[in-house]
């Protein structure tokens, strides 16, 4: 009788711990769309991206065509958090929705990294699409 309440409490303890493991690794995991919201992705939203050079912000004008594009890159993209914290003067763009100043995250290309300053400072690495940030860069240039 003692040794199958042993095993009984061992199997819940393994149960708990195997359930908190997995909920950490989600948590890690993210959909774009959890951060920026539904209006970023509209077709009548604006972008501004701004190309950063240490304490310079340099506007890029872009059409509404690559625009179109760049909102169609990130739609469904998914996103894994980094426990490293980015200075936004470190990125090289800023994206901003001009509908919703909240929506905007600054592009870290060498590092392939997003972060979302009004989100959290941590930094978000790009989940199988390693490609994203060079057409992201195509289509600014």
């Amino acid at each position: 009788m003692k040794n199958t309440k042993k095993i009984f409490i061992l199997v819940v303890i393994t149960l708990l711990i195997s359930i908190v493991l997995v909920r950490i690794q989600l948590s890690n995991n993210i959909q774009i769309e959890t951060v920026l919201s539904e209006e970023f992705f509209r077709s009548e939203t604006s972008l501004s991206i701004e190309k950063i050079n240490n304490l310079t912000f340099t506007e890029i004008n872009i059409s509404e065509k690559n625009q179109t594009e760049i909102k169609e890159l990130f739609k469904e993209l998914k996103l894994k958090r980094t426990d490293d914290s980015y200075s936004p003067l470190d990125a090289k763009y800023r994206i901003v929705s001009t509908s919703n100043p909240d929506d905007q995250m600054y592009i870290f290309v060498g590092e392939n990294r997003i972060v979302f300053p009004h989100k959290i400072s941590a930094g978000y690495s790009i989940n199988n699409n390693d490609e994203l940030i060079e057409e992201i860069e195509k289509l600014l240039n």
